[in-house]
């Protein structure tokens, strides 16, 4: 679902697991957010936000957008 999300983690080289580990969260975890199937909250979006160094434009487009995949 979150094709957007997925691809900023990937050009900054990040695994999946450190970006869990971020979040402190399981990978399973990260995974199911990543898939539509639960809710990333806010802490973990501001988490990302920092992580992946996001703009408010790219904030708005991965989180606020109907359109996420």
């Amino acid at each position: 679902m979150f094709r957007e999300l997925k691809t900023k983690i990937r050009d900054k080289g990040l695994k999946l697991q450190y970006v869990a580990d971020s979040l402190n969260i399981s990978r399973m975890a990260l995974n199911n957010k990543l898939n539509g199937k639960t809710e990333f909250n806010l802490k973990e979006i501001r988490a990302l936000e920092q992580l992946l160094d996001l703009s408010q434009h790219d904030m708005s487009q991965i989180f606020f957008n109907s359109k996420s995949d």
